[in-house]
């Protein structure tokens, strides 16, 4: 029965890709051009390849794979079913095919074929190959976008005039494009299949055609000395956790020693149970900070939730209803989504407002503090922030490639293995960013916290010439800006990601603001505000423009540049990162004042405190969930509001629980590590054992 049902379906598929039904496939073309605004391609050549082998037209086609596929083609003559063979109907069974329901809502553009039956053929001469052919008929402006590499890409979904362009150009690619999954012979590569379906699109008038990538999924994935390294250091790693969780199990639970003091404080830190209740103590609110932990918390669900709708459009799954799709992302409630660029700025605020304040809290114990102090003030910080950091990278260059993977092959190991010093130096944000494409944020405070001594020791002996002076950096930092964006107005193809979006002189406006606010609330640190019905009414005009700022800076700016003068946009351009910080830095300074309100008392919830220690760790890991989760998708799917959502949901649980193996895996082993280092060489105390105290 599934022989007869695939001849039958093969003769159908043949009569629609031959010349006489020529006329049946323009009038269909015809009709969705008129009907959706999208051509579809010249269907009559994605099977047709006999015909093309016989004229010679596939001359650059190497000639095994050319051989294999007139093999295969011979195989599926439904003229002859006495010839035909079970695995060149598998094969044909296993490439995308039209018509497809729902060519109205735009399901032409995705024929993702079955990757699973692909890669069950032998033919006995070969294995079959699973390919993803990305055509795109593109207006030749946006020609530009569809050429950047995915870190680039996502950038110019936020950055500059061409920001809304770039959006709208990856519907345009969803809309009116192609995704068509083709299952060949594994003797063809790559420069193969464009050969093969490089003429569709080409009668199209006015449009960019070029196969934007391929996925092979079928290759074998070899080990290489990187692989072997990387799995010995975490199976080192994971050998000190469990030592360290049986040693502190066994002295929770009396059993005694196990083990000389001397080794318990070495593996002791490792311990699962030892960090995980570090994790979820949360200590009193001595500082009145404990807003911060609510904001760090929603920015981090926020970026994770602005990447998955990103990531639609950049790793876009096989969707079936495309033109839905754009209509939806059209929505001026998307605004929210893809203005999540500032979750970014109120993460500089958040760090230079501890950084400030903990660091004057230090130095006034150490009455300006000690070259020592200052010594240790770079080593603690390149330390803390490199070791989980540098686990990521290590796991990216390696062992991330041996995941599942599906029809969308997004496990690129190259960037990584090629360029992690790069990264390690923390000066990615100069180069192109080709290894963990969000750590250009990571660069950029490190780079900013360079500066910082000189500031922090200002504000500690002038505090109001040291918040002058940061002050005037930040409006300096404000204003450049325009000069900038400038740039960016001016010239459309000016590399406004690489110029502007992750250069430290641009962002240090909003890490600024969190020095000077770390500094005021550490110079009131203890001293309350006068209760009186002036201050409410300052602390209640605070929150209205705080509030209406924000809202305004995320719903009233109009995405279609065509809209906006040049004078507008650079103002907007110019002030709204500070206008942001200036915002966030009000709702922090508000709540450790005690005037938070029902806004302060949700972001100083106690469940808050637990997963703003993980949110570290979950940004540096939580592109590879989505990547992971989008490239498992293999069929087509309706997409949907409601789905989306889901989709969200899931992929911040997940980043947060990926999050936190990863601080049990290298970010707290990397700390005790650091405190194991600096004990044995006596620049500080050796950390103690804890023998807990049994009833």
């Amino acid at each position: 029965m599934i022989f007869l049902l695939l001849l039958y379906n093969l003769q159908l598929s043949h009569a629609f890709l031959t010349e006489g039904s020529l006329q049946l496939s323009n009038d269909l073309s015809q009709l969705v051009l008129n009907t959706t605004g999208h051509q579809l391609p010249d269907w009559m050549d994605i099977l047709d390849l006999q015909k093309r082998l016989s004229d010679g037209n596939l001359k650059e086609v190497s000639p095994k794979c050319m051989q294999d596929i007139e093999t295969y083609y011979g195989a599926i003559d439904y003229k002859n079913p006495l010839a035909l063979k079970p695995w060149a109907l598998k094969m044909f069974d296993a490439t995308g095919k039209m018509p497809p329901p729902g060519i109205f809502q735009g399901s032409m553009s995705m024929l993702p074929g079955n990757i699973g039956s692909c890669k069950e053929v032998d033919s006995g001469s070969f294995l079959g190959r699973y390919f993803i052919g990305y055509l795109y008929q593109l207006d030749s402006k946006y020609e530009k976008f569809m050429k950047m590499d995915s870190s680039e890409r996502y950038l110019a979904f936020t950055v500059g005039p061409d920001s809304n362009a770039a959006i709208y150009a990856f519907i345009g690619a969803l809309t009116g494009s192609t995704q068509l999954g083709v299952c060949l012979p594994n003797s063809c590569e790559n420069n193969d299949v464009m050969e093969i379906l490089s003429p569709l699109y080409l009668s199209t008038i006015n449009k960019v055609y070029y196969v934007f990538d391929h996925q092979d999924v079928n290759s074998t994935v070899t080990w290489t000395n990187g692989d072997y390294a990387a799995l010995g250091l975490c199976t080192t790693l994971l050998a000190c956790i469990l030592l360290g969780t049986l040693i502190d199990v066994s002295l929770r639970h009396g059993a005694g020693e196990v083990m000389p003091s001397s080794a318990a404080i070495i593996f002791q830190g490792f311990s699962l149970y030892t960090v995980l209740r570090k994790i979820v103590h949360v200590g009193k609110n001595t500082d009145g900070l404990a807003c911060i932990n609510g904001i760090r918390f929603w920015s981090m669900v926020w970026v994770i939730v602005g990447h998955t709708y990103l990531s639609i459009l950049e790793m876009n799954p096989f969707v079936s209803n495309p033109l839905k799709f754009a209509d939806l992302f059209a929505s001026k409630s998307m605004r929210l989504i893809f203005n999540a660029t500032e979750s970014v700025d109120s993460f500089f605020v958040i760090g230079g407002c501890l950084l400030s304040y903990l660091t004057l809290k230090e130095v006034s114990k150490q009455k300006g503090g000690s070259i020592k102090f200052w010594i240790m003030y770079y080593v603690h910080r390149y330390i803390r922030l490199t070791g989980a950091y540098a686990g990521i990278i290590m796991l990216s260059a390696t062992l991330i490639k041996f995941l599942p993977r599906g029809a969308h092959n997004f496990w690129y190991t190259e960037g990584c293995s090629e360029d992690w010093y790069i990264n390690l130096l923390y000066y990615n944000n100069y180069q192109k960013d080709r290894c963990l494409g969000q750590s250009w944020y990571l660069a950029v405070e490190m780079q900013c916290f360079i500066i910082t001594p000189i500031i922090i020791i200002l504000m500690y002996w002038k505090p109001l010439v040291g918040n002058l002076f940061t002050g005037v950096l930040v409006i300096a930092s404000t204003i450049i800006r325009w000069w900038g964006m400038e740039h960016v107005w001016n010239d459309h193809n000016y590399d406004s990601q690489n110029k502007v979006y992750v250069k430290p002189w641009y962002r240090f406006c909003s890490y600024g603001i969190g020095l000077i606010l770390g500094c005021i609330l550490f110079s009131q640190k203890g001293k309350q505000l006068k209760d009186g019905m002036k201050t409410k009414i300052m602390m209640l005009a605070g929150w209205i423009v705080s509030l209406t700022t924000i809202f305004l800076i995320i719903y009233a700016n109009d995405p279609d540049i065509e809209k906006h003068n040049k004078s507008d946009y650079l103002s907007y351009q110019t002030l709204f990162r500070t206008s942001w910080s200036i915002a966030v830095g009000w709702i922090i300074y508000a709540s450790a004042k005690g005037y938070g309100g029902p806004i302060g008392a949700f972001l100083e919830w106690s469940a808050h405190a637990p997963l703003a220690k993980v949110t570290y760790s979950a940004y540096l890991i939580h592109f590879f969930v989505i990547s992971f989760y989008n490239t498992q998708i293999n069929y087509t799917m309706q997409l949907s509001q409601a789905l989306i959502v889901f989709w969200c949901i899931t992929n911040v649980i997940v980043s947060m629980a990926v999050g936190l193996a990863t601080v049990l895996m290298f970010e707290a082993p990397v700390m005790h590590l650091e405190k194991l280092l600096f004990g044995f060489l006596g620049v500080s105390k050796l950390p103690s054992v804890n023998k807990y105290k049994t009833e």
